[in-house]
C-alpha cells in the first residue's frame, strides 16, 4: 500500500458556481448561515419585512429535514434572464463501515441504490474509488406529483471505509442533461486536502 493511500485527508473541497449559497448544518453554524441566506434572498426588496420570516421558516424546515450525516446544504440562486434555476446539493459524510469491510465493498453497496432504472458508474477519482448514481425520484408536494433528477457522487475517503456523498437534485427535467453535466463538473472538481 502506498504511503498516500494509507493517509487520511484532513478535508475536501470542490468548486460550485458563484451564485450558490452554503448552509452548514451543524447547530453552531446553521443560524448564521440561514441569516446570511435570508439577507441574500430578501436584500433590498420593499417587502423584505414580510418576506424574510417566510424565507427563514422555509430554510429552517429544509435544514431540519436533511438526512442524518449531512453536513452542508448548497442552494442555487442562479436566475439567468430572471428565471430561477431550482437545484441543490447536500454534502453527507457516511459512517465508518463494519470491521473487515473494504472501501470497495462500501462503494459496491452505494452502487445498489436507486432501483433498476438508475444510471450507475464506478471508477477512480484522484486515484481513489468513487461512484455515481443518477435517477429520477418521484415526489409529492402539496398534493402534486412530480419527478426530480437526483445525481449522487460518492468519494471513498482515502485510508478509511467512509465516503463523502455529493447529492444533487433538480426538478427541472427539461434541463436534465445540462443540469447533470453541471453536477458532474462539480464532482470532477472534488479534491482532497492533505
Amino acid at each position: 500500500m502506498s504511503r498516500e493511500r494509507s493517509r487520511v485527508p484532513r478535508d475536501f473541497t470542490f468548486v460550485l458556481p458563484d451564485d450558490w449559497a452554503r448552509i452548514r448544518l451543524g447547530r453552531r453554524d446553521r443560524k448564521g448561515d440561514v441569516d446570511r441566506v435570508v439577507n441574500l434572498v430578501t436584500g433590498r426588496r420593499p417587502d423584505r419585512d414580510s418576506l424574510a420570516p417566510q424565507v427563514r421558516r422555509l430554510l429552517e424546515e429544509t435544514t431540519e429535514r436533511v438526512d442524518p450525516g449531512a453536513v452542508e446544504l448548497y442552494l442555487s440562486f442562479s436566475a439567468p434572464q430572471g428565471y430561477p434555476i431550482a437545484c441543490s446539493m447536500t454534502v453527507t459524510l457516511s459512517q465508518q463501515a463494519e470491521l473487515g469491510v473494504t472501501a470497495e465493498e462500501v462503494l459496491a453497496g452505494f452502487l445498489t441504490v436507486g432501483g433498476r432504472d438508475a444510471d450507475r458508474s464506478a471508477g477512480l477519482h484522484l486515484g481513489h474509488p468513487c461512484g455515481r448514481v443518477a435517477r429520477m425520484v418521484p415526489a409529492t408536494v402539496e398534493g402534486s406529483r412530480f419527478d426530480t433528477l437526483v445525481v449522487q457522487h460518492a468519494f471513498v475517503i482515502p485510508g478509511t471505509t467512509e465516503f463523502v456523498l455529493l447529492d444533487f437534485s433538480t426538478p427541472l427535467l427539461p434541463l436534465a442533461e445540462a443540469m447533470s453535466a453541471l453536477f458532474d463538473a462539480v464532482a470532477r472538481s472534488f479534491t482532497w486536502v492533505w
